[in-house]
């Protein structure tokens, strides 16, 4: 009984009959694991049988007419690489057949073959083609694994591209074997978080709500390629966009609707601008963390783009974590977070350094130097300050208390004139889009969605200044404009309720009647009639 897991096809090659029955007779094939499943009187006739019978072994003379053993040999081993050749040789072609093991024939022998030398050849063979065998199913084992650990493997390198410094060369392999280059060409970060999980939720039940969440996000981006969906280190879930912006962002405000409905939690996201090259990625999630944090000023259950909040480019931005957090309030006008984060950074992170006056000016300088930049990014002119001034007067300080209440005041200076530019800032972006709903009153598409793709705005930016401005939501400020027009309308002209509504952008004559009454309190007809009458008593 062979003690090999599988028959191993054999083709006999020899233009003597008669050699190749003794061949057939020498051994007891079965026995050996192999089975002869093929035989030719010639190398062109076995080269054309290659294809059909896919040998394991061949067996060949070495003299043929037409081709010889050795040429035969070459040609199939270039088709088949990994074919086992035997070649059969007589004495006198000994030296020749020595060198086709160069060429990968795998063994020969000498005529008249021996039974003890066959069955030695064939055994070694048979026990190198199990080891080729079980070395090819290694890989195809270990290549499966890797295709199902790659989507795992690939989110890894995502989440550690938003925050690790790896070295370019690095970025590109992993770039090209993870197929990513979509993201070097152009990518947008999203990041999005989930507050208010029901109470009395323990670790086991976060951990499993979280993961609920990654799976909604997951499933709604599972038919855009597009779309790269994975965790960042703080477990934050982050979607990587290669696509249109005003697409994602549509994408993110329908995202956000739907996790706030199914997990019943408040679900925020932030939105980086659209980047490119090996560090775009990372650029474009800092981008949307710091629009997150924007959350703080304009509440939850909102999508902020960073290009909403921002005034200036993130690329400019110091990246210090303490100076960041100054930078941060006093971009927002958050006068007394910003005055607190002072605090933080030039006493309670500087207890260490706290004998050490020289140090504590240092830091103060920093401060007062990040202060004044920002001045200038805004183009902002302190009206009582001048920095080479205020940088003498950071060395002359005496002590941490002088050095902290002199950084305040330019502080509180500074977020009262970035409060104003905010506020100046949202006033005129409202203003254009109540100028131009006056302009498109007709317009029966006009709403929140037009309005945000008009002026590339995120609609939940939008909605919320819109608000904050006007006082109403633009969906209660646009009907209140229509049916102001139309009582105008109904008042001094004569045209038909449909054509009226037509005018005022609700071409639909019920909705149109419907709308009239629920604002004007009374319908169409009811209101002509009152006007007319009044009209005809004056």
């Amino acid at each position: 009984m062979t003690e090999f897991n599988r028959d191993i096809k054999v083709m006999l090659v020899d233009d003597e009959e008669k050699t190749r029955k003794l061949l057939k007779l020498l051994v007891n094939w079965e026995e050996l694991g192999f089975t002869i499943c093929g035989e030719a009187s010639s190398g062109q006739e076995a080269l054309h049988m290659l294809d059909e019978v896919r040998p394991d072994l061949i067996i060949t003379d070495v003299r043929m007419p037409y081709m010889d053993g050795l040429e035969f040999s070459k040609l199939a081993l270039q088709a088949y690489p990994n074919l086992k050749i035997i070649v059969l040789t007589a004495y006198e072609d000994f030296s020749s057949a020595q060198q086709s093991v160069q060429m990968g024939v795998s063994a020969f022998l000498l005529k008249p073959v021996k039974r003890e030398s066959l069955t030695s050849t064939l055994n070694s063979i048979a026990k190198k083609i199990e080891e080729e065998l079980d070395m090819q199913q290694e890989y195809a084992r270990i290549q499966e694994q890797l295709g199902q650990m790659r989507e795992t493997l690939q989110k890894e390198f995502l989440s550690e591209l938003l925050i690790a410094d790896l070295p370019d060369d690095e970025i590109k392999q992993k770039i090209q074997y993870f197929s990513l280059e979509a993201i070097e060409k152009q990518v947008q970060a999203a990041v999005i978080t989930l507050r208010g999980e029901p109470e009395n939720m323990d670790g086991e039940k976060r951990i499993l709500y979280s993961m609920a969440a990654l799976d909604l996000v997951k499933q709604f981006f599972s038919n855009d390629p597009k779309s790269y969906v994975f965790s960042d280190h703080l477990s934050n879930i982050v979607v990587a966009y290669t696509g249109n912006t005003s697409t994602f962002e549509s994408a993110m405000e329908r995202l956000k609707d739907m996790l706030s409905s199914k997990l019943q939690g408040r679900v925020s996201a932030g939105i980086g601008t659209l980047r490119s090259g090996l560090h775009g990625l990372s650029k474009s999630y800092q981008e949307a963390c710091m629009a997150l944090k924007y959350c703080i000023f304009y509440g939850d259950r909102i999508v902020l783009s960073y290009k909403d909040v921002s005034m200036v480019d993130s690329d400019e931005k110091e990246q210090n974590k303490g100076l960041d957090e100054i930078e941060f309030f006093v971009r927002a006008g958050f006068q007394k977070e910003a005055v607190e984060a002072i605090h933080r950074l030039l006493v309670q992170q500087s207890l260490a350094e706290i004998e050490d006056i020289n140090a504590v000016r240092v830091k103060g300088i920093n401060i007062m130097t990040l202060l004044f930049n920002i001045a200038a990014e805004l183009h902002v002119a302190f009206p009582t300050q001048e920095f080479g001034k205020a940088y003498m007067e950071m060395i002359n300080l005496k002590d941490i208390s002088e050095i902290e209440k002199r950084l305040i005041q330019t502080a509180n200076e500074l977020t009262d004139t970035t409060r104003k530019i905010r506020k100046k800032k949202s006033g005129q972006q409202i203003a254009m889009v109540m100028e131009y709903i006056n302009e498109h009153l007709s317009d029966p598409t006009l709403g929140l969605a037009s309005l945000s793709a008009h002026f590339y705005l995120n609609p939940s930016y939008l909605s919320r200044t819109f608000k904050h401005q006007v006082g109403s939501s633009i969906v209660e400020y646009l009907t209140d404009l229509r049916i102001q027009k139309a009582k105008e309308l109904l008042q001094n002209s004569d045209k038909m309720a449909y054509e009226i509504g037509a005018e005022v952008g609700i071409p639909d004559p019920n909705y149109f009647g419907k709308c009239f009454k629920k604002y004007a309190g009374c319908s169409i007809q009811e209101f002509r009639k009152r006007v007319k009458g009044s009209s005809s008593t004056d």
